[in-house]
């Protein structure tokens, strides 16, 4: 095999962070994993396969430390073993750019000496991501140091000084930030040339800061909102907390989320619903919700706060992507929504059912929902520039309605036959459609997709 295939192969073989997240939380095992272990061995075979390994500094771009690394070895030989290795991996990566990944979510910082043999990298940094403590770190040192830096997340609950994100004026490449709601302190030098900013909510008292906060981000074309609160302090509270939020508008955002990390308890859907009527957005055509826990975890839909959006933000026909999968809605509710964007061309919704006992029982994708999507000779249907449809059921008239004139990409699931083959009358526009093969999701039965009322 040629060099630059053995190069794509071992490539594929490497670990992902997911995968280490699952698998390690000893102090052994995040050696290995810094180390590279597993190309280490490869490196073994024969002097090609060492040679391609050890001097491609691609393979020592991305670096991974977690608090095992340094909680359990404060001093002594094994905090020199970790910085040794630490220093090692950062030479074999070259001048190649890297990805710096810290992660603890205990107050403990890491050593000085391994954010020092870090910083010294600094130029280099193309991500950092910061989940951890940043106490008692001196970030000065990066000042002037990160030309290449594009990304940077400081996790939630860890907050930064505004003597600390000084730096950040020195980021010039600097367009996407990820920060808590406790760390809105930043120079609006580096803010003018976010184009993708998320922020995670740790306290429901933050969200007016966080929304008067958010028209400094002058070019910002992708904003997130992530709830990620304390479910134990929330679970028992059914009352209203009083938000006071100003009203908004942002000219900039073209796709807007909003992220539920954990329960959707009252106090965060009504948190949800302040947000979504305090804020004006001209030019959006992307709006999302989203569930980190779903199917056991579902939002309800802010129904009177999204109409008032689309009317204050005027983005009736410029609306074109809506993704509410998690979202509890139900049928006439949908299409008074899609009534009220004529202009959407990608939906994702879904049937929910009940799992572990959590989430509900809910059936949205019924004959009445998708016959007002059909085009007949009488009727266009609603949503006419719709071509992306996500869903867990399918209804047969309606997708090949959309078939003509032009093409229409589907997730296809029950509408199959027993072998696996497409229905006939799908079969015939097979190379206008995208489709993928498979059971219905969260669902323990199907039924015929075009018997459902």
């Amino acid at each position: 095999m040629s060099p630059e295939g053995l190069t794509n192969v071992f490539a594929v073989d490497s670990p992902t962070e997911s995968v280490f997240n699952e698998t390690t939380h000893f102090y052994s095992t995040q050696l290995e994993y810094l180390a590279n272990v597993h190309l280490l061995t490869l490196s073994q075979v024969c002097s090609q396969w060492h040679s391609l390994i050890i001097g491609n500094p691609t393979f020592w771009a991305s670096i991974f430390l977690f608090a095992p690394a340094w909680a359990w070895a404060p001093s002594g030989s094994r905090l020199e073993r970790i910085s040794q290795l630490l220093k090692s991996v950062l030479e074999r990566g070259g001048d190649c750019p890297i990805t710096c990944t810290i992660y603890n979510n205990t107050a403990v910082p890491p050593p000085i000496c391994i954010f020092h043999l870090l910083a010294q990298h600094s130029h280099r940094w193309s991500e950092a991501h910061f989940l951890c403590s940043m106490e008692g770190l001196d970030l000065s040192i990066l000042q002037g140091r990160l030309p290449l830096l594009q990304t940077l997340e400081i996790g939630p609950n860890h907050r930064l000084s505004s003597q600390q994100t000084d730096c950040l004026d020195s980021a010039l490449v600097l367009d996407t930030l990820a920060i808590s709601s406790s760390c809105l302190e930043l120079p609006t030098i580096a803010l003018n040339r976010l184009l993708n900013f998320e922020c995670a909510v740790i306290s429901l008292e933050h969200i007016p800061d966080v929304i008067s906060f958010l028209p400094r981000l002058k070019a910002v074309t992708e904003l997130g909102i992530t709830f990620q609160l304390d479910r134990w302090g929330l679970r028992d509270f059914t009352g209203r907390i009083p938000i006071q939020i100003a009203p908004e508008t942002l000219y900039s955002p073209a796709t807007f989320s909003c992220t539920f990390d954990g329960p959707c308890y009252p106090a965060c859907q009504q948190a949800l619903c302040d947000i979504f009527g305090s804020l004006t957005l001209p030019k959006l055509n992307s709006l999302s919700i989203n569930a980190m826990e779903y199917p056991e975890c579902i939002v309800e839909w802010p129904n009177y706060p999204f109409f008032g959006l689309i009317q204050r933000s005027r983005i009736s026909s410029s609306l074109k992507v809506l993704k509410i999968t998690p979202v509890q809605i139900t049928e006439s509710e949908l299409i008074d929504a899609l009534s009220a964007v004529p202009g959407l061309e990608h939906l994702e919704v879904a049937d929910k059912i009940r799992v572990r006992n959590w989430g509900v029982d809910l059936l949205l994708i019924t004959n009445n929902l998708l016959r007002a999507l059909t085009r007949t000779p009488d009727s266009d249907g609603l949503a006419t520039r719709l071509r992306r449809f996500f869903t867990h059921s399918l209804f047969l008239d309606f997708v090949v309605s959309r078939l003509e004139p032009r093409s229409f990409s589907i997730d296809i699931r029950p509408v199959v036959e027993d072998d696996g083959h497409l229905e006939p009358a799908l079969a015939r526009h097979k190379q206008k459609l995208v489709y993928v093969f498979g059971p219905a999701q969260f669902s323990s039965q199907s039924s015929a997709p075009w018997d459902r009322s």
